[in-house]
């Protein structure tokens, strides 16, 4: 880990509308990752995780404060401008792999290099070394109807990390898998992270997913709290 800052939320503040009452979800909240760390967000269910990650992803505007990813501050550049910075340096892992039924694993992973303008033969040989990483490569051809649980999650992270992103976000990575299988996600995205020196923020219900990073939050009543050792 290094001390160079990849992602910098400052003020960070969030709320909802419902009926007559304003529902606060995040209050000023304060927050940075820096290159090659592991961060891990818990808390409680309707506790605001994923409006988080939507906002650190410039997915979802925030009321009040700033979100910097990679030197691109969400709040100064243009819809267009987000969804090529969120090409180029983001990743993102949710629950469900929300890979595209119709084609393959392999195809699936391409995609975003595809997407950002890559050339085919290129894209095909990032997709097959980043396969091998995550332990698919004598699975690249099949779809994902083919694959199981734990497969498709390998096949979603290879795909996270096909435009070599500074930042992967996760949303519950482990939540829809047996523990075995969770198991062996847990220490891949470990061994990813060691290896690549890309960083993760993972929100999890998962507690020893939580505890594979080097800092580790709880998200409660909008603010974050750093667990202690």
């Amino acid at each position: 880990m290094s001390n160079r800052v990849v992602l910098s939320a400052n003020g960070l503040s969030k709320s909802y509308v419902q009926g007559k009452r304003s529902l606060a979800i995040l209050k000023a909240l304060d927050f940075s990752v820096f290159e090659g760390e592991v961060v891990s967000i818990m808390g409680r269910s309707g506790s605001g995780k994923s409006t988080l990650l939507n906002v650190l992803a410039g997915l979802d505007h925030c009321d009040e404060g700033s979100v910097t990813l990679n030197g691109f501050c969400w709040q100064n550049i243009s819809e267009k401008d987000r969804d090529r910075a969120r090409n180029s340096s983001l990743g993102f892992v949710y629950q469900f792999h929300h890979l595209l039924p119709e084609f393959s694993a392999i195809e699936n992973v391409m995609m975003p290099l595809l997407i950002a303008g890559k050339p085919r033969k290129k894209s095909l040989e990032v997709a097959r070394e980043l396969l091998s990483r995550v332990g698919m490569s004598d699975r690249e051809d099949h779809r994902p109807s083919e694959l199981s649980g734990g497969e498709r999650q390998r096949v979603a992270i290879a795909r996270a990390l096909s435009n070599a992103p500074a930042l992967v976000l996760m949303d519950e990575p482990t939540g829809n898998l047996d523990e075995q299988t969770a198991s062996e996600v847990r220490g891949l995205i470990r061994t990813l992270s060691r290896e690549s020196g890309q960083s993760f923020v993972i929100v999890t219900h998962d507690s020893q997913m939580a505890e594979i990073a080097d800092r580790r939050f709880k998200l409660e009543s909008g603010t974050l709290q750093e667990f202690s050792e």
